[in-house]
Order: structure tokens, then sequence, then C-alpha cells
């Protein structure tokens, strides 16, 4: 990641922190592809790779009074795709682990 991507990811996540869902659809275009990947290394359910994609940016637009605080969002975004997978797996959808 350059330093101008993070540059912008920081810019998008101080506009979610300002109620700009427009910021939040930003991100999600950039990061879709890049976690749904990422999911796929774990489950190929796709419909659990697409509902904790979803649960995850529906978090972080709960969260977004805290989303100035987040550093890095690629590692946000990696860590809170992770454990929304772990969650749907351990509910018995899938047997891979993580």
């Amino acid at each position: 990641m350059t330093h101008r991507s993070l540059e912008n990811d920081i810019s998008w996540l101080l506009c979610i922190h300002k109620n700009d869902e427009k910021a939040l659809a930003c991100l999600m275009r950039k990061y879709y592809s890049c976690l749904y990947l990422f999911a796929a290394t774990f489950t190929t359910n796709e419909e659990i790779i697409k509902k904790c994609i979803h649960e995850v940016f529906k978090g972080l637009w709960q969260k977004r009074l805290i989303a100035d605080k987040i550093h890095s969002p690629q590692d946000y975004l990696l860590k809170s795709t992770k454990h929304e997978l772990k969650q749907c797996l351990e509910e018995g959808s899938s047997s891979k682990t993580i």
C-alpha cells in the first residue's frame, strides 16, 4: 500500500467518523475484493463470505465515532473479517479452521 493510498483511506475514515456514508461506500469498493479473497482462504461458502464482509462494514459504520482512531484501515478490515468469519464458522457453517 502506498503512502498516498493510506492517506486516502484515513481521510475516508475521518469522513465516516463525521457520518459520511459515501466515504464508507468508497472504502467498501476499495477493499471488498481483497476481503473476499482473504475470506475465501478460510471457506468456500460464498454466502458466509458475503455476510461476513457485510457485517464488517456494518460494524465499522456502527462504530464510526471511533473510526478516526483506526491507523491502518486495511489491517482493521482484515482482522475484523477474520473475527467475523471465525464467529460464523463456529456456528457450524463450515469445518475449516482459522
